[in-house]
């Protein structure tokens, strides 16, 4: 037997067993949310407001080996407390060295270790890979690589943190 669970303004949370198989939840006697064999049904309105999406750009600060850089439009999207994202920018380094900076975050967060933050990345040309982390030290995502050259390079990353 299923049960409706509705919030009603008159007699506060009432249970109703009915013969459905569907568990509903219910705001004033009309359903919002079904529950089926068949999977999830919403037949309100979503709030929209543990969803963001939207576009940033970057500020790209220098860490090492960095003579130049450069930041293009990005976009991430926050679900809760978790932030997916993606960005395009070059780097331009002064050797084929370790090279390490960092990118500002799109929805600040006050990262404590430095694994609330991953993601991966790579040049456009060569294939060499990002490593990608937290910043805890500046609440910022952390990039460290090794150029094949001191060529400027374009780089693509995605990341995935967490909004502390």
């Amino acid at each position: 037997m299923a049960a409706s669970i509705n919030a009603s303004t008159s007699a506060g949370v009432v249970t109703t067993a009915d013969t459905t198989g569907n568990l509903n939840l219910q705001s004033n006697g009309a359903t919002v949310l079904a529950m089926t064999s068949a999977g999830v049904a919403v037949t309100g309105t979503l709030s929209s407001t543990n969803v963001l999406s939207g576009t940033w750009t970057p500020t790209i600060t220098g860490i090492t080996n960095v003579a130049a850089s450069t930041a293009y439009l990005s976009q991430y999207m926050r679900v809760g407390n978790v932030v997916t994202g993606s960005a395009k920018f070059e780097i331009d380094p002064t050797a084929a060295s370790n090279t390490e900076f960092e990118l500002s975050l799109p929805v600040a967060s006050n990262f404590a270790n430095n694994y609330e933050c991953a993601g991966s990345g790579a040049l456009a040309t060569a294939g060499t890979a990002i490593y990608i982390t937290a910043s805890v030290a500046n609440d910022r995502i952390f990039c460290s690589y090794t150029p094949a050259s001191a060529a400027n390079n374009s780089i693509s990353i995605s990341f995935t943190y967490l909004v502390i």
